[in-house]
């Protein structure tokens, strides 16, 4: 049955060494996804609303990089599994068990380079936004590597670009298709996103700006797209309808336009 559907069967591994150790796919989204950030920030630090030394550049990502990795780590833990967390609260280091949450990373990133901001008497504006767009592409590849590992699996679809998922709970008594909602997510979050913010970035260039767009939009993508998306097998639906991922975004979403109102105005021109 569904010898038609693709049967997911990639090596999470590059390559291994021995039984569990070597380079995953996983670990080298991320190795990407920091370069690529780092590429992109010194593209855009040759614009006039961009001024920071190489060094700076090179701090912002470091920084952004480690509060993103403990806070994925830590909202994982508290977000998604804090029963499980109240019960054996060294599971938040038994990280070779996987388990990241976007959101958390995104706050435990926004920490940190906060930290680094006043630090440096940096621009709060201009810094976020820049790492906004610099942040997408990075979505991009975890999502792709979400998707070689074959876990944050779809809900069961009939459609013939279903994918058969090894570990995904079986309806019935057997696997059956789902939709690859990691490269749904890859091509909204990473692809579309950047675009969107790439526009807002060149033709809406006031302070702030492509910060809330990426919080809207993320938040926005991130929120119809988990609809395709299966929830965690021991949270389930909220209300019914909802995943605690959507929960979340929507979050993002009204904290996008919350936040419109503690944008600084633009600069006025006197003749």
């Amino acid at each position: 049955m569904f010898d038609f559907i693709y049967h997911h069967d990639i090596d999470p591994y590059i390559f291994e060494f021995g039984d569990g150790v070597g380079l995953r796919w996983y670990g080298a989204a991320y190795l990407v996804g920091f370069l690529v950030a780092y590429l992109i920030l010194r593209l855009l630090n040759r614009s006039n609303r961009l001024n920071l030394t190489q060094e700076q550049v090179l701090d912002l990502v470091i920084s952004g990089a480690v509060g993103g990795i403990i806070g994925a780590r830590v909202g994982f833990v508290l977000f998604y599994n804090f029963s499980a967390f109240f019960a054996r609260p060294w599971m938040l280091f038994t990280v070779w068990e996987g388990g990241m949450s976007f959101h958390g990373g995104l706050l435990g990133a926004l920490v940190c380079l906060i930290w680094y901001i006043r630090r440096s008497g940096l621009d709060f504006w201009e810094v976020t936004d820049a790492g906004a767009l610099a942040l997408t592409p990075a979505l991009f590849f975890g999502r792709l590597a979400n998707f070689i590992n074959g876990e944050l699996w779809g809900r069961p679809t009939d459609g013939s670009w279903g994918v058969v998922f090894p570990h995904s709970p079986a309806v019935d008594g057997e696997l059956v298709p789902r939709h690859p909602s990691q490269l749904y997510q890859a091509t909204s979050e990473g692809l579309l996103l950047f675009v969107i913010l790439l526009f807002v970035w060149k033709y809406c260039p006031k302070p702030g700006r492509t910060s809330l767009a990426f919080l809207f939009g993320y938040g926005s993508l991130r929120f119809l797209v988990e609809f395709f998306r299966a929830p965690d097998p021991h949270l389930g639906y909220v209300f019914g309808l909802l995943t605690r991922g959507q929960i979340y975004s929507l979050l993002m979403v009204i904290a996008g336009l919350a936040l419109i109102k503690f944008l600084p105005p633009p600069v006025s021109s006197t003749a």
